[in-house]
């Protein structure tokens, strides 16, 4: 009976003091509460108590997200501030643990620290595998109290270095290897052979050049923008051969693109006739096309409530301006509440043969200018995503990240801050011709 009590009491002391007492916030507001936290987690990683005190600083990740999403789903402030107060709490903790490590390979977690500078956390995939490597270094040096031999040190800094060069190929290639992606899909291989082996080619050589000098934007970006040039061609290129140039030859499609670049068209379908096309429609058919255009794009303009979107009209561009996305703080998960809001606007680029979009992402005020941008990146990345993956049109799609630079309403209420954490979509569209002239060579 005694060594049972002993043994309850050893187990309740561990209890007591792996638990954390709530930290005090400096400000009562759920808004600056936010700001204080996420500051806070900024120098927790900056000091690399993630890696060093890892068990802590994911207990005030998951304290922290769960505020996030209370937040966003209207939960009582009450919750809110207490869950930012946990999670302060554990930031806090793991700040503390992680002044305790005794041998730091200062290399290896300055290799880590430049991954995380490069953008691990926006890949989730790149993301995980930091945790996995963070654990097993972790685990090799017993919690940093034991060094590393030869080989593992040169092990663990090549395999850091290796996801910092994967996160810089992340950042400034995701969108050429997108356009790439949906060129494949669409056969540009067989379709479009040579266009399709030099973005290719592109792509290996800005991946190389990113590879040799990840910390030297300077030194890799001519290759990068090349890539970027030469995916686009293809994109371009592969709209004509599964569009108006419908079973011509790669060659035609290219002189199709570059007169559409002459004119200045790049992103846009034909606005009006113009002979130097050489397309050859009836004035008075291209005339009923652009009335009958026009009928449609201000019948889309009447479909959205206000409280729903804000919806205008530049030329060809219609401007859909999602206010009802209801985005939760800090997040970039698609809202259940709102897919009926981009069913709608998937309808609406079928029904205005929209040739090109283009998705910005925005976020509120709250949180740093950086992490504001990356998190809109996010938000028109999943956006994007989504209408790729559920509409039934398969059409090109940018995106771009605008972070806070663009409020449409004041970021001092909740209410102006959910409305600002927004997507606006530009769809580029063209009148239908009925009779569409095809090339061929």
């Amino acid at each position: 009976m005694k060594n049972k009590f002993i043994v309850l009491m050893i187990s309740m002391m561990m209890i007591s003091c792996a638990s954390v007492k709530k930290a005090e916030l400096a400000s009562s507001e759920p808004d600056l509460a936010f700001i204080e936290v996420e500051e806070l987690r900024t120098d927790a990683m900056n000091n690399q108590a993630d890696l060093y005190a890892q068990n802590s600083f994911l207990k005030g990740e998951s304290e922290y997200r769960e505020a996030i999403k209370n937040w966003g789903d209207g939960k009582e402030d009450s919750d809110v501030m207490d869950e930012l107060a946990m999670a302060k709490a554990y930031y806090n903790k793991s700040m503390n643990e992680s002044t305790k490590a005794i041998n730091r390979p200062e290399r290896i977690v300055f290799a880590r620290k430049e991954a995380i500078n490069a953008g691990v956390y926006d890949a989730s995939k790149l993301r995980e595998e930091l945790h996995d490597l963070d654990s097993e270094l972790a685990d090799t040096t017993n919690n940093f109290n034991e060094d590393l031999d030869n080989e593992e040190f040169t092990r663990f800094l090549k395999d850091y270095q290796n996801i910092e060069i994967r996160a810089v190929q992340h950042y400034e290639l995701s969108e050429v290897r997108n356009r790439i992606d949906w060129s494949q899909k669409k056969s540009a291989d067989d379709l479009a052979t040579e266009t399709f082996k030099t973005a290719m080619r592109d792509l290996k050589a800005a991946e190389n050049m990113i590879a040799q000098n990840p910390r030297k934007p300077d030194e890799y970006i001519a290759e990068v923008d090349r890539a970027r040039f030469s995916s686009k061609l293809l994109q371009d290129v592969m709209q004509k051969l599964t569009g108006i140039a419908e079973g011509s030859s790669e060659k035609v499609a290219l002189e199709l693109v570059k007169k559409d670049r002459d004119l200045g068209k790049l992103n846009n379908r034909i606005e009006y006739l113009d002979d130097r096309l050489e397309v050859s429609h009836a004035a008075t058919g291209a005339l009923v096309s652009r009335i009958e255009f026009q009928n449609e794009l201000e019948a889309v303009i009447g479909e959205y409530p206000d409280e729903m979107a804000e919806v205008y009209q530049q030329g060809d561009k219609l401007i859909l301006r999602l206010k009802d996305m209801n985005f939760a703080v800090g997040s970039a998960k698609v809202p259940q509440e709102s897919k009926d809001l981009l069913r709608k606007v998937d309808k609406t680029i079928e029904k205005l043969n929209a040739s090109y979009l283009i998705v910005q992402g925005h976020t509120d005020s709250t949180g740093s200018s950086s992490i504001n941008k990356k998190l809109s990146k996010k938000r028109a990345v999943t956006i994007a995503n989504y209408l790729r993956e559920t509409g039934k049109n398969d059409i090109g799609i940018e995106v771009e990240a605008m972070g806070e630079t663009q409020p449409i309403a004041s970021n001092s209420t909740k209410k102006g801050r959910a409305q600002n954490r927004r997507v606006d979509i530009i769809i580029n569209a063209a009148p239908k011709m009925s009779n569409r002239t095809v090339y061929q060579q």
